[in-house]
């Protein structure tokens, strides 16, 4: 006796159910791991516009009478109004009123960035401690109690009182650069460990070539992000900010977000 073809369909269909659903109980379950290489990098084109940067021909000088160069550190505060001069080592180690040590200058002004503990010039040799033959006060071979080797409050090559760098002002007639050419930037270990994700925010200098110079955070992640994004940005190139015709350097905020899938 042979079975119908429709009794023959409904048994096969209730085999493979079957197998399906221990299949489904007995076997492993194969998950879909997440990415953890995938980040973007952009810039942020309305905070790149209205900004030019021009360089100032401020400087200073000073020094504690030490037999030895400068010690190299970080510039103190940059202030109108500068109390205490900035000093490698200090007679009086318990003063009655501590103040905080400021150079005269532009806060706005752009200055190297030394990533040290210790005030001092940034042009100096590392590992001392030493204020420099300069003096009275003051750090360098200068006088007048700022930092290097000119006379002055401030800090810098020229003649004029205050701090040296770039000085940022409001400029309509500047055009913004523009993003040619991007690096991106990669995980560190540390962060694809822990899944860190977020974005960290660079304040950038475009030169008149488009490269990017005097890069400072200004929002960090940690764990080497910090230090992976900036190294990606140096590789960047843009097409630097315009005035009348010619290239100028321009400010500009970078943004470098780090993200897993």
């Amino acid at each position: 006796m042979y079975a119908s073809p429709r009794r023959s369909a409904l048994v096969s269909a209730l085999v493979h159910t079957v197998v399906l659903a221990l299949l489904l109980l007995t076997g492993p379950v194969v998950r879909t791991v997440p990415k953890l290489i995938d980040h973007g990098s952009i810039v942020l084109p309305s905070d790149l516009v209205k900004y030019q940067v021009t360089r100032t021909e401020s400087g200073g000088g000073g020094g504690q009478r030490d037999d030895t160069p400068p010690q190299r550190g970080h510039l103190p505060k940059i202030t109108p109004r500068p109390f205490v001069p900035p000093m490698a080592h200090m007679e009086n180690a318990r003063p009655v009123l501590a103040m905080e040590m400021a150079i005269f200058g532009n806060p706005s002004v752009i200055v190297p960035a030394i990533n040290l503990p210790m005030v001092g010039d940034p042009g100096g040799v590392l590992g001392l401690i030493s204020g420099g033959p300069g003096g009275p006060v003051g750090i360098g071979t200068g006088d007048r109690g700022g930092i290097g080797g000119k006379t002055g409050p401030g800090y810098g090559d020229g003649d004029r009182p205050g701090v040296g760098g770039y000085s940022p002002g409001f400029r309509d007639d500047v055009t913004q650069p523009t993003l040619l050419f991007k690096v991106e930037p990669e995980y560190t270990d540390e962060a694809r460990k822990v899944r860190l994700q977020g974005t960290v925010l660079l304040r950038i200098v475009v030169d008149e070539r488009g490269r990017a110079e005097n890069i400072v955070v200004t929002q960090g992640l940690g764990l080497g992000l910090d230090e992976r994004a900036i190294e990606a940005v140096k590789k960047w190139r843009f097409r630097p900010g315009m005035r009348a015709s010619r290239p100028v350097p321009t400010t500009a905020i970078v943004q470098v977000t780090f993200r897993l899938l």
